[in-house]
């Protein structure tokens, strides 16, 4: 942002000291006498201060960045926004990065441009690169690191955390480790990834779930480790003005030392990446992805109306109109 002709003007000087009449007079007929310099002064004054916000102002819109969590960040500094003769185009960073430790991701974002929109007051588009690059952080910081145990099955289940369990579709592990609680740690083993085709959207993941047993000794003992690999499709919607993801597993495929076993849709690994993993990561997504959160944090609430989605090739499409309420806090 920058002013190119600052011309400033004064329509009226009128110095006052509190209610005193005549010390007032007396002020005003002095100060007429050097009006005309007076006001070329107030005027360079103006136009010094306002470059000088503006240069305040630049510097914070290239480093705008928001806490998400205490492990992950988002950088939505400003980038170049281009003027149209009803519309502003603002491209933003969007790239979230360790709280602790700033990383760039491995690649660079692919370019994409808006079409032409008209019928809303407002459009965001949040890339699949800025999606991924939360991942990349909540990968590396262990987030989607997670300990599984009995109690977090429901009471009514007929299904437990047991050897047993795991025996109707591997039975080896029922024959060398027969009838024994277990606790389960799920761990990705690479970031999970995200993909924008247009109408459709899928996540994939890839992670392994190691069960150790917690009934024979105080230690927990290591008894096997499957490897997942988990496809789910997304549903993308604005709830409450935040963007939200609504997965639903689509497969899962497992193996156990090289050898692939068949996991259907009620079986007790499908229950836990749905009921358990699949809530971690919505939860994680929405607290960094907030469209209106931009705007809503320097002039007011933001409140959408009738928000639109468009899923699109690497990006999805919100637009909407939007309400605001004044920030009346000091």
């Amino acid at each position: 942002m920058n002013e190119d002709n600052c011309l400033p003007e004064i329509g009226r000087f009128k110095p006052q000291i509190g209610n005193r009449r005549s010390i007032n007079w007396i002020l005003r007929k002095i100060t007429s006498l050097f009006n005309g310099f007076v006001r070329t002064h107030l005027k360079n004054q103006i136009c010094n201060k306002l470059q000088t916000l503006l240069a305040d102002l630049n510097t914070q819109l290239k480093t705008l960045k928001a806490k998400v969590s205490e492990y992950a960040e988002i950088d939505y500094s400003l980038r170049s926004p281009v003027v149209f003769d009803n519309s502003i185009e603002m491209g933003l960073k969007g790239v979230f990065y360790n709280t602790q430790q700033r990383v760039e991701p491995p690649s660079s974002p692919p370019a994409f441009s808006l079409a032409s929109q008209n019928t809303n007051m407002f459009y965001i588009a949040v890339s699949a690169f800025t999606i991924n690059s939360a991942f990349m952080v909540l990968h590396r910081t262990n987030v989607f690191n997670i300990r599984i145990t009995d109690d977090m099955v429901p009471s009514v289940s007929p299904i437990r955390l047991s050897t047993t369990t795991f025996g109707a579709f591997i039975p080896q592990i029922s024959e060398t480790h027969p009838d024994l609680k277990l606790e389960l740690k799920v761990k990705t083993v690479k970031e999970p990834i995200i993909k924008f085709e247009p109408n459709h959207v899928i996540l994939q993941l890839l992670s392994t779930v190691t069960a150790y047993d917690v009934q024979s000794g105080n230690t927990p003992t290591q008894l096997f480790v499957l490897n997942l690999e988990s496809v789910a499709s997304v549903q993308v919607s604005v709830e409450e003005g935040d963007l939200a993801f609504n997965l639903t597993l689509e497969k899962i495929e497992g193996s156990m030392n090289g050898k692939p076993f068949k996991v259907e849709k009620t079986h007790f690994l499908t229950v836990i990446m749905h009921n358990i993993v699949f809530p971690i990561i919505k939860a994680h997504l929405a607290k960094g992805l907030q469209p209106p959160g931009l705007l809503g944090s320097y002039i007011g609430k933001v409140h959408v109306v009738k928000p639109q989605v468009k899923v699109l090739n690497d990006y999805v499409l919100i637009g909407t109109d939007i309400e605001f309420e004044e920030n009346t806090s000091s």
